[in-house]
């Protein structure tokens, strides 16, 4: 009789080195961009962080996008979600997260540096004071969820809508005291 072992592959190494980066002196805040709207919130994401990493001179190509795919990975995989949450200090808010989705979601944003995409991080996120959230759109946003900036992106270019997004979240970080400092995971 044959047998079959599967062996799950170790972290990526792009995630190990974001995890353990260097430079959490500088990048303390992240942003969250959600949508109740047709958008592509992978290509936004990915995006504003390509555009951070240019326009940031302390970030040194550290933000990171996350899309709502990786955070169910992380969230599933016991040594993916080991080595995100090994060290997370306890959560400031009332009760314990819901799920491990939920601890993800909100460590990686603690962490600083990322950029997470959906309803499901802007849920997750909603009391966090280092994070920026963002919601795309093309209605009257006063009976939805409070974010910082509310854009319609049927009036932005595909390059103007990231400026906009990565100058205002700029903006805000300097006049947006710090959240408290974590250290990168061990």
């Amino acid at each position: 009789m044959r047998t079959t072992v599967s062996v799950e592959p170790p972290p990526p190494a792009w995630l190990v080195d974001w995890l353990r980066k260097p430079s959490y002196a500088q990048l303390r805040h992240s942003i969250v961009v959600g949508a109740r709207c047709g958008a592509n919130l992978r290509r936004i994401g990915a995006q504003v962080a390509e555009q951070l990493n240019i326009i940031d001179p302390e970030a040194r190509n550290f933000w990171k996008a996350f899309e709502v795919e990786h955070l169910r990975h992380f969230a599933g995989d016991p040594d993916h979600r080991d080595l995100i949450l090994s060290g997370a200090p306890p959560e400031p808010h009332q009760g314990a997260p819901d799920s491990d989705l939920d601890r993800i979601a909100r460590r990686l944003a603690r962490m600083g540096g990322a950029v997470l995409e959906g309803q499901y991080s802007l849920d997750a996120t909603d009391d966090l004071e280092n994070t920026f959230r963002i919601c795309l759109c093309n209605s009257n946003p006063t009976c939805l969820q409070p974010c910082h900036m509310w854009l319609n992106p049927q009036r932005f270019s595909r390059e103007s809508l990231i400026t906009v997004i990565a100058d205002s979240f700029l903006d805000w970080t300097s006049r947006h005291p710090t959240g408290p400092h974590f250290e990168p995971a061990s």
